[in-house]
């Protein structure tokens, strides 16, 4: 069956809108938006514990060698971790966030940093609660990448926390015995707490998500069955009730009876046609542009697009819908070539501020972080193309688990 024979369309004000917030975000617009803010209350609280930390060594009077160094390091995190924070809380989270190199690069910095600093404090005194100037930003990084990169990541770095902990231990002379396993064991806990905290708010995110997007999903069938029954009702049951009558009367010739069942039957046809027509109208002409390229890809691969629409369409820009079609072409040819997937699904919907267009499949997936910076297919002709116009694409996709790609532009 065609892509048109699948569509879900809803007329304006079917379906409530969803506000703003989404991005890249798992499993829609819902989870995007509960995880951007975990991550911007994250990298708030790592900015945050920068200058009390150093407040509170000063105000203890604790004697930190080469301390101009210490609030050097200290005041360049707080400005990296503050650029962060706001960038996170204004827009989307970027891409390379959420990037292994950046992971890797932030989680060594916070590591170095820990046991430099412990370094410089007296010796024995990292024991002493405040003496750790740093830890508290390692709880921050711990729900940050939680949050990010999901619970594997967040426990590797708790893992990891209890050996720099250890490490912190030995590079300022502490002694070891019950008195450091237990400041250990405290510090470690605090770090998974975090961890706890991100794990538990991103499984309720993407569980949520998910049932709003099936809950959306079955609403948008529900309108598009009642419509069609409807349709039914008034055309093709009609026509039908015509033809009966026409071929009952005895009161005619028989070539009488079959010009009359014929001109219903056209008459019929033409109010059909009319009426899908007006129907296909009233979603806008970016879902009419959207729809044949859909169509040719099923025709061209023989794998079935399900396309749901949520919401009215605006008008966009030339350029902002050639941005759209152009980014959505790239990427059904992407599943083509390469995802090896039994099914695609695509949903179109408008926000208060932007329009979004999710293409979803059931592939094989792959690594985006791997992808190489020249590589037209993703790099031009995806990212590129939404951002000339002011948009963004997001790619969310591991190995053996599909690929979703958002798609948006500003209303």
């Amino acid at each position: 069956m065609g892509a048109r024979g699948r569509q879900t369309r809803n007329r304006p004000g079917d379906i409530q809108r969803k506000g703003r917030g989404d991005t890249h975000h798992g499993s829609g617009g819902l989870g995007d938006l509960v995880i951007r803010r975990l991550a911007v209350v994250a990298l708030a609280y790592r900015t945050l514990s920068i200058p009390i930390a150093i407040v509170g060594l000063v105000m203890e009077h604790v004697r930190i060698r080469t301390m101009p160094a210490l609030v050097l390091v200290a005041t360049v995190l707080w400005v990296v971790n503050l650029a962060l924070s706001v960038r996170a809380a204004r827009e989307d989270l970027p891409p390379w966030l959420s990037s292994w190199r950046f992971f890797t690069a932030d989680s060594m910095t916070a590591v170095l940093v820990n046991v430099w600093a412990a370094t410089l404090v007296p010796h024995g005194a990292l024991l002493r609660a405040g003496r750790d100037p740093f830890t508290a930003y390692v709880v921050g990084g711990t729900a940050l990448w939680t949050a990010l990169r999901g619970s594997g990541t967040g426990l590797g770095m708790v893992i990891g926390a209890t050996g720099m902990e250890f490490g912190m231990l030995a590079a300022n002379h502490a002694p070891v015995g019950e008195t450091s396993l237990i400041v250990v064991a405290v510090r470690v806990l605090g770090i998974g707490s975090a961890w706890v905290v991100g794990w538990f708010i991103r499984s309720f995110a993407s569980r949520g998500a998910v049932l709003v997007q099936r809950r959306s999903e079955e609403l948008g069938r529900e309108k598009e069955r009642t419509r069609m029954l409807r349709t039914m009702h008034d055309t093709v049951l009609q026509t039908l009730e015509a033809v009966v009558a026409a071929a009952e009367r005895e009161d005619q010739p028989a070539a009488a009876r079959l010009g009359e069942i014929a001109r219903s039957a056209g008459s019929q046809a033409i109010r059909l046609r009319t009426t899908l027509r007006q129907a296909d109208e009233a979603t806008g002409p970016l879902y009419d542009e959207l729809a044949p390229v859909i169509e040719r890809f099923e025709t061209k691969t023989g794998i079935p697009i399900e396309l749901v629409h949520l919401g009215a369409t605006p008008e966009l820009e030339p350029g902002q819908t050639e941005a759209l079609l152009g980014a959505m072409g790239e990427a059904l040819r992407n599943v083509e070539k390469h995802a090896q997937a039994s099914k695609v699904n695509v949903f179109l919907e408008t926000g208060d501020d932007r329009l979004r267009l999710v293409i979803k499949d059931d592939g094989c997936g792959f690594d985006p972080f791997k992808v190489r910076p020249d590589a037209l297919g993703i790099v031009q002709s995806i990212v590129a193309r939404l951002e000339e116009v002011g948009g963004r694409a997001n790619i969310d996709s591991r190995a053996g688990a599909g690929t979703r790609l958002v798609l948006w532009v500003p209303r």
